[in-house]
């Protein structure tokens, strides 16, 4: 409760969850720039020969032929090739980029290897493991590298990365030959050859479908390729073109959802809203705890520790305040009209012939009372609401952050240049549920609530939604490959399960009309002006207390004791303390007992049930291999490797 009387209730347990989940997602995904060392004092390629036969279907049989030169007892090299690579690249104008998925196959070494495919790419571990090799040695290695459907409708192209940008050590004499399966017109063939400056760029001729070209200048720096790239007519390549299947699949699953979700808000929303019915006085058959629970559908130990006031005004106890303790005095027994969880509570606190109960003691017996009591007031009180609604709401949380994972999983795999796998995915919907999940909870307890921490919660859970939201539209939109859209429509389509989540009320009246009777206290206190106040508080000289602990569970209890500043209020009669404390300052006092006692309430109840213990878990990262393309002219392919 905060200086104004006011209960501020915050999802934190949620907020942290959901703040520890996005740093996990943003550990294990984000790509963190990888050192380059440069190896060239271990080993070096003193010859790289490299021969390329362009098939029609867009793939290129490679013979490589490595000379290397080691200066440290080495076992072999290692051949490093992407699985997943972005080029761009100008067409008609328009600057275009594009991501590809590569694959490798028909690999054949002339030494012992090893092929291991990682999730972003493939490792060829040339050499033996149980010998070393020579201080000089060749590798003869041949392999069939799989680009696909290039994606565009206006030209082909071959724009491949023949030396990648990934070996960690320099290249000299460089030779390439290029030969096309299907015949191609003679035309210029460019080289982006990259150096420790700008990128030098050479120019060949392609006769009879064939180019070759060398390189024997000064040696090729580490993380330095050489690319080329020439221009086919469209057609030349036939591939299997990419197919929109799962768009629409996509679309029209999200579609459907949305459009059943329109119709069960509609037939199911309350038909009438609940109109508040002006009360004067604390509403008969209603404790503070029932009150509290109706108002916003959550129960804690300050709405039932507010039974001590209710008590009071009941002539059940008396309150004193005495060398700063505050104790309570037992007027007359339990009765009938005690409901059962107050019968268990009080009777915890005088057990047997006991008239007095220490609000500041720690006693185990009345913190396991006041526990229990959650139980039977949430049954008692549940009839309010309705189950059907509060299912659908949940409901439609679930199937948001479901078909969100559901989307981003399926589109990243269709456009993204970094698979997703299953496990981000849910994480991803785990995330976005949680952060719906604190504005459906702030949005039920926003009568409660103080504003600061209501709009706090729908702000942070709307930042998280739509920072998912703008973070999946930015790395996965691509007009050319996405042709439906499905980046931008489809999550912002899935919203409106939140939206609808959000809009319906789960309260119902009720056969006394108590959540409108409620409201209507709530409207009064709010809004009653001093002349009414006074006026209703002579004809009432208990009204200030017999309203407070209600007005401490619906969460303006500050309001409520501002009214009565100026207002002369009688002493109760069941309460004893320091005569020159104004009577207003009861009022506060009697809160902060409350207060106390649910705090002393906490404390016994944390120290029953013992300690938890937190387990930390460490996370050991993977190191990767670069991928080709980019700086020296962007082609596919490429890779590089280093000595092992």
């Amino acid at each position: 409760m905060n200086k104004h009387g006011i209960k501020t209730k915050f999802p934190f347990g949620v907020l942290i969850g959901l703040t520890i989940l996005f740093a996990v997602l943003f550990l294990f995904n984000f790509n963190f720039p990888q050192t380059l060392t440069d190896n060239s004092n271990e080993y070096q390629i003193t010859s790289m020969q490299i021969s390329a036969f362009v098939r029609e279907d867009n793939s290129l049989l490679i013979h490589e032929s490595i000379e290397v030169n080691f200066d440290y007892a080495s076992h072999g090299i290692y051949r490093t090739l992407p699985k997943y690579q972005e080029i761009a690249f100008s067409d008609n104008g328009t600057e275009r980029h594009e991501r590809y998925e590569i694959s490798i196959s028909d690999v054949n070494c002339s030494d012992y290897y090893l092929l291991d495919e990682q999730s972003n790419g493939y490792v060829i571990r040339i050499g033996d493991p149980d010998s070393y090799a020579s201080e000089v040695e060749r590798y003869e290695l041949e392999y069939v590298i799989h680009l696909g459907d290039d994606k565009i409708t206006s030209f082909d192209q071959l724009y491949y990365n023949f030396v990648g940008d990934a070996w960690d050590t320099t290249i000299s004499d460089v030779s390439i030959t290029v030969t096309f399966e299907k015949p191609v017109e003679d035309r210029t063939v460019y080289f982006y050859i990259g150096t420790d400056g700008e990128d030098i760029v050479r120019t060949v001729e392609m006769t009879n479908s064939t180019f070759s070209f060398t390189y024997n200048e000064s040696p090729l720096p580490a993380y330095r390729g050489i690319t080329a790239r020439t221009l086919l007519d469209e057609g030349y390549f036939i591939t299997q073109k990419q197919s929109h299947v799962v768009d629409f699949v996509l679309l029209g699953v999200t579609l459907l959802a949305v459009v059943v979700a329109f119709v069960i808000y509609f037939t199911q929303k309350p038909k009438k809203h609940i109109i508040p019915v002006v009360e004067f006085s604390a509403p008969d058959g209603i404790t503070p705890p029932d009150a509290g629970y109706i108002i916003d559908r959550s129960i804690d130990r300050g709405e039932v520790s507010a039974l001590i006031v209710y008590w009071a005004s009941k002539g059940y106890i008396k309150i004193k305040q005495t060398d700063g303790k505050n104790l309570l005095e037992k007027l007359k027994d339990a009765d009938e009209n005690m409901k059962g969880y107050e019968l268990s509570i009080f009777q915890a606190m005088f057990p047997g012939e006991a008239k007095e109960f220490d609000l500041d003691s720690e006693n185990l017996n009345v913190a396991k009372a006041i526990n229990s009591a959650k139980g039977p007031i949430k049954a008692e009180n549940e009839k309010f609401f309705s189950k059907k609604i509060t299912s659908i709401k949940n409901l439609f949380l679930m199937a948001f952050a479901v078909l969100f994972a559901c989307v981003t999983y399926f589109t990243c795999r269709q456009v993204l240049f970094v698979e997703i796998g299953i496990i981000d995915s849910v994480l991803i919907g785990v995330g976005i549920y949680l952060a719906a999940y604190m504005m459906m909870y702030a949005r039920t307890r926003k009568l409660t609530m103080h504003k600061f921490s209501y709009w706090l919660s729908m702000i942070i859970g709307s930042v998280c939604i739509l920072g998912s939201y703008v973070t999946f539209a930015y790395f996965t939109f691509n007009p050319y490959s996405n042709l439906l859209y499905n980046t931008i429509t489809l999550p912002l389509l899935l919203m409106s399960f939140v939206i609808l989540a959000l809009l319906l009320d789960d309260r119902v009246e009720g056969k006394n009309k108590e959540v409108g009777r409620l409201l209507g206290l709530r409207q009064f206190i709010l809004l009653a002006e001093k002349d009414r106040i006074e006026k209703l508080a002579k004809e009432n000289p208990t009204m200030f207390y017999d309203v407070l602990p209600y007005a401490y569970v619906l969460g303006i209890s500050g309001e409520w004791i501002d009214k009565f500043k100026e207002i002369e209020i009688p002493t109760p009669t069941w309460y004893v303390g320091p005569a020159d404390i104004l009577q207003v300052y009861i009022g506060m006092r009697m809160l902060g007992a409350i207060n106390a006692f649910n705090i002393s309430l906490t404390r016994t109840l944390g120290t029953t049930l013992g300690k938890i213990v937190s387990v930390g878990k460490t996370i050991g990262g993977i190191r990767g291999f670069g991928g080709g393309g980019g700086r020296s002219g962007g082609g596919l392919g490429g890779g590089g490797g280093g000595r092992w």
